[in-house]
């Protein structure tokens, strides 16, 4: 038997339908999973700040109808030139320019035509992004992230997001607070990093967001967003910070500290000299009735922060104990010296002795008094800590409390390496930095149940060199520390350098790039008067602002020009002399500088020959640079749907009438009656503006709706008005009542609309 061609075809149409069937289901589903992933997703990149790479220059030939404005520009653009001719005479010219005027009078166009003249580059930002900029939108590491943190509570080891979240209220976000007293660990020095020190945090800012970078490390790892920068070594030593999405596997992070860190002291701190036997923050009747024990006990009240005390700090992190009330430290048989040394360096420190029961070789105890002082500077049980002396401390403190942690942990540091393996997590990672901060190598790693902190010479350099980086989904809030010195501060349970958000790359690379201009759009946005009801955050971008201005010197080859369309708003400050000093006012164009721009938009657009742009300029007093842009535009647009060879001066008409009164809407559906109340108010209008002496004069009248109107009387003056008179105010209210008077004589008071 033989098959039908038709049903051969027909098998072979099911089979083609359902394969594509199959293929369109199994394509949308690797999609959605794609999608959800987040693999695939688009992301922003902010770079360095560049100047903007314009092919075609912009002139002052481009710029017409503010004739004025670049006279007085024309001297900027010869310093630019040749600053040194200025500097012979002494002469400086001002550091900021402010241009001000109506919108669309080319301000913007002003200042790129001042670096096109100069040739020289041009950095633009908005005022928006002038502030998205310094609140550091974007730029944080998620809150597990070990951060050390001084401020009037104290000095201490803590996850960034614990600290900062006490500054915000519920779940609010994506604005910083500023902050007084607070200090992190940062560095000084400059691309070679001289040593580690504490920095000033000026703001705290968190907000969410949906994916992090998971960057791994010598055990360790820093999740921060993709335009959060770290810091990394290069071939040569130098440090560079570099956003996390362009971290490569094998880059090396910085660690702290380099191996040219000052070993005499880490911190450039103040710390008290001696420690009292009670808690700063009891009252005074605790207070005496510690001194009484002190007194019965024969224990001295204050304490001197010496070697030795940090000695017996260090030798009781490691195996004293809190029990009965009592100092308990345990010794094995072999370790009868050290226990005489125990007995001794606490007699010395405190004028203390051992309680009568702790003969035993294997146990030694001491008072509650002793206890109580132990357990408040280095915790107890589980909660043991590195003093928060220890911190500030000097280099020779340091190594007493990290050789009596040894020696009570059983072991020696000396000129070789010493691994400490304990499942107390916090006080291993307190004692990496601890070591860190003191030209100590120190490396925390984890192994299977518990944690190995690996202590090595001073002159063994640790490799931070990344092992992996991985782009996660994350829901939750990430943190910065914004406004830190070297926008810099050191995270991470085995610390690295991380950047701050506070990223003043416009200014720099404006400096590097001198001489330029940086111009500023729209700085009403971020320099309106401050007012001492705001809010701290509202005024911290003009402050800001205010101090990296002052920052640069008039002779740096660095002009500023700012716009706005409203200088009555700007804070004093920011206009004063020495920063936006010069003010450059850019007016509506008059009728020459009106035709002038009609004639360069012109250039490109093909007229009638019966078209004068003198003629379309004396007709459009009033209007700007960007609307008579605007008007010639939806002129050749309507010529273009009307196929003309050219734009007429009826389509000029019509695109001067869509400027001025809106767009004609034919379709509405308006009943004969509302015709007939439009047309009287709008014959009111007219009839006034006809005969009223003093009224401009009528351009021109429609009963058709345009724009929220349902009809429209629309006078245009001769020329352009530089002053009104008494007579031409009242006329004006005339006209504007005239409708109204028409509906009356017609319909009556009732039935005015």
């Amino acid at each position: 038997m033989h098959e039908k061609p038709t049903k051969k075809i027909w098998d072979m149409a099911k089979w083609i339908m359902s394969t594509l069937f199959y293929a369109f289901c199994i394509l949308t589903l690797v999609n959605l999973t794609i999608e959800g992933s987040g693999i695939m997703k688009a992301t922003t990149k902010p770079g360095n700040f560049e100047p903007e790479k314009l092919t075609n220059k912009v002139r002052f030939s481009d710029v017409q109808g503010c004739e004025e404005a670049k006279e007085e520009l024309q001297e900027l653009v010869q310093f630019l030139k040749n600053p040194e001719e200025f500097a012979e005479v002494g002469g400086r010219l001002p550091k900021g320019v402010l241009l001000t005027g109506p919108p669309g009078t080319g301000k913007t166009l002003l200042a790129r035509a001042v670096a096109g003249e100069a040739d020289v580059p041009f950095f633009f930002m908005s005022g928006s992004e002038f502030d998205e900029m310094y609140v550091g939108v974007g730029a944080s590491v998620t809150g597990d992230t070990q951060v050390l943190v001084k401020d009037t509570s104290g000095t201490r080891l803590m996850q960034i997001g614990e600290y900062i979240d006490t500054y915000y209220a519920g779940d609010s976000e994506g604005y910083v607070v500023p902050v007084n007293g607070v200090q992190t660990l940062g560095y000084t020095g400059g691309a070679k990093m001289d040593s580690c020190a504490w920095t000033t945090v000026r703001q705290v800012y968190r907000h969410k967001v949906d994916e992090v970078y998971e960057i791994s490390y010598m055990g360790d790892m820093v999740r921060t967003t993709g335009d959060h920068s770290v810091f990394i070594r290069t071939a040569d030593g130098e440090i560079r910070a570099i956003q996390a999405r362009e971290l490569q596997v094998g880059d090396s992070l910085v660690d702290m500290p380099s191996s040219k860190v000052s070993s005499t002291r880490a911190v450039n701190s103040a710390v008290p000299r001696d420690l009292t036997m009670w808690a700063s923050d009891v009252d005074s009747a605790a207070r005496q009735q510690c001194r009484a024990e002190c007194h019965a006990q024969g224990v001295s009240e204050d304490i001197a922060l010496s070697s030795s005390l940090a000695w017996l700090f260090g030798v009781y992190t490691a195996r004293g104990e809190i029990a009965d009330n009592c100092l308990q430290l345990s010794f094995d048989t072999n370790e009868a010296q050290l226990k005489q040394q125990v007995i001794q360096t606490v007699a010395d420190s405190f004028g203390a002795s051992p309680l009568a029961n702790s003969a035993d070789i294997q146990a030694l105890q001491y008072s509650s008094l002793l206890a109580q002082f132990f357990a408040r500077h280095c915790g107890e049980r589980a909660a043991k800590r590195v003093p928060e002396s220890m911190w500030t401390e000097s280099a020779s403190v340091y190594r007493a409390f990290m050789d009596g942690y040894m020696v009570g942990y059983g072991k020696q540091l000396s000129g070789g390496s010493a691994g400490i393996e304990s499942s107390d997590y916090n006080l291993l990672r307190e004692l990496a930095w601890l070591a860190s901060m003191h030209r100590t190598q120190a490396t925390l790693k984890t192994n299977s149940s518990s944690w190995v902190l690996e202590i090595h010479a001073a002159s063994t350099q640790r490799d931070a060199q990344i092992t992996s980086i991985d782009r996660v989904a994350y829901d939750g809030y990430v943190y910065d520390f914004c406004g830190c010195d070297n926008e810099a501060f050191f995270g991470g349970s085995n610390a690295v350098l991380l950047h701050n958000s506070k990223v003043r790359s416009l200014f720099s690379a404006a400096r590097k790039k001198s001489p330029s201009i940086v111009f500023i759009d729209e700085i009403d946005a971020i320099g309106s008067k401050r007012n001492p009801r705001d809010q701290a955050y509202m005024k911290q971008t003009l402050n800001q602002l205010l101090v990296d201005l002052d920052g640069f010197q008039q002779t740096d080859g660095v002009i500023f020009i700012a716009a706005t369309n409203f200088p009555e708003v700007l804070d004093p400050a920011l206009t004063r002399p020495g920063r936006f000093d010069r003010i450059v006012q850019v007016a509506l164009p008059d009728i020459r500088g009106r035709a002038a721009i009609l004639k360069k938009h012109s250039e490109k657009i093909r007229l009638a020959p019966d078209v004068d742009m003198v003629t379309v300029a004396r007709g459009t007093p009033g209007f700007s640079g960007a609307e008579l842009q605007n008007l010639l535009n939806l002129a050749a647009i309507e010529a273009s749907k009307q196929r003309a060879k050219g734009v007429t001066n009826a389509h000029l008409d019509y695109a001067k009438d869509r400027i001025l009164m809106g767009s004609e809407r034919k379709s509405a559906v308006i009943t004969p009656e509302s015709k007939l109340a439009t047309a009287y108010h709008e014959g009111g209008h007219t009839l006034a503006a006809l005969y009223t002496q003093g009224a401009v004069p009528l351009h021109k009248v429609t009963v058709i709706p345009r724009g929220h109107a349902l009809g429209v009387t629309m006078q245009l003056p001769e020329a352009d008005r530089y002053s009104v008179n008494k007579q031409e105010y009242l006329a004006e209210i005339d006209v504007c009542m005239g409708g109204r008077a028409a509906e009356e004589l017609v319909y009556g008071l009732d039935r005015v609309t």
